[in-house]
């Protein structure tokens, strides 16, 4: 019951500071639009912000935001071809729904428990396939080490599209660090010390039962990270990882499209929108819920773009998909994983080398 109570309460926590950052926002854009709404003459009886977002929201071209979606579920597909390809060189072949249902729960989980999807992703295939969890855990990792290169790729072409203006924000929003030498060297010495400890009383400890149990659990877990190189194409893998994102990219661009305010804006400002929502995607907070909306209004006030209309396409791109497609595919996920079978077995289709190396 604590357990259950320390997650509910989290959940509370995390969902709550994701709405509190996009009604700041969106308080701060209320006043600005009825001032600006009083400049024209405009009633502010008249003057609603959300109304106006509902109406853009209705008024975007539809077979734009139907292509958003499709490179969406393409984006996904790719993701699910990508981890099991990394599966395999350990000897396991889960079925591609239950790997793709995997991560659309792990996506969903993200909404309530923003940074624990991946857990759940782990938790789910690895009930449905009977992979020990570690190792499907250290594939997650690496599937994600190789999302955090492909972002810097993508942080680097921003900074070299439009460095000034992209450096000085970051600048001002992270503000400078200042680290005294005196507590790097305690934090060295005391860390110095603490291996020194471990070193030394190694044959004690390794004895511990439960120290065995982890030991295997980490090794495991080790598998699981190493399995990138024994993938049976490389090349394969690289093209999954660079189309991934590039999905993402194209979704984002293809949104510009959807919208009028937008739809004039070309492929270098998409990018530069793409790293600074990614950027707002990266806080821990309900799909990114309000950091995401603030960093996409700040990226289109370079273009030209106004608050109240960046706002208006912040919420067309984070709705339709953080909301829509994942809760429409979590809740498919927490429907048929459960029910589903799988259709080979995990050894299935295993070359001579796969199972002398496994």
């Amino acid at each position: 019951m604590k357990k259950a109570g320390y997650q509910i309460a989290r959940i509370l926590l995390f969902f709550s500071a994701g709405l509190g950052i996009l009604y700041l926002v969106y308080h701060n854009l209320d006043a600005s639009y009825q001032e600006d709404c009083a400049l024209k003459g405009i009633p502010s009886a008249e003057c609603s912000l959300l109304h106006k977002v509902w109406t853009d929201f209705l008024a975007v071209d539809m077979k734009w935001l139907l292509l958003v979606l499709i490179l969406f579920m393409v984006s996904n597909v790719w993701r699910t071809l990508r981890w099991q390809m990394l599966l395999r060189p350990m000897g396991y072949y889960p079925g591609f729904w239950a790997s793709f249902f995997s991560i659309m729960l792990g996506y969903f989980a993200n909404l309530g428990l923003p940074r624990m999807g991946e857990v759940f992703r782990g938790v789910a295939l690895a009930k449905h396939e009977d992979i020990p969890f570690e190792k499907v855990m250290g594939t997650i990792v690496t599937d994600r080490i190789m999302d955090f290169l492909m972002l810097g790729i993508f942080l680097a072409l921003g900074f070299w599209v439009k460095f000034d203006t992209f450096w000085g924000f970051l600048t001002s929003a992270l503000g400078e660090k200042h680290f005294s030498i005196f507590h790097l060297g305690g934090t060295l010495i005391a860390l110095i010390a603490l291996i020194g400890l471990i070193s030394l009383t190694r044959k004690t400890w390794r004895t511990w039962s439960f120290v065995r149990i982890i030991r295997g659990k980490l090794i495991g877990f080790w598998q699981g990270i190493q399995s990138v190189k024994s993938v049976s194409s490389p090349l394969l893998f690289i093209l999954y990882t660079i189309g991934i994102w590039m999905m993402y990219y194209l979704m984002l661009y293809f949104c510009f499209k959807c919208y009028t305010p937008t739809a004039s804006l070309d492929l270098k400002a998409a990018l530069v929108t793409f790293d600074y929502g990614t950027l707002g995607m990266v806080a821990p907070f309900p799909g990114g819920m309000g950091s995401y909306h603030f960093m996409i209004i700040k990226a289109l006030e370079q273009y030209g773009i106004n608050k109240v209309d960046g706002f208006s396409f912040a919420n067309i791109n984070f709705f339709s998909i953080q909301i829509f497609c994942n809760i429409l595919f979590g809740l498919m996920a927490l429907i048929l994983l459960p029910i589903m079978k799988r259709r080979q077995p995990m050894t299935e289709g295993l070359t001579d080398q796969e199972s002398s190396v496994d």
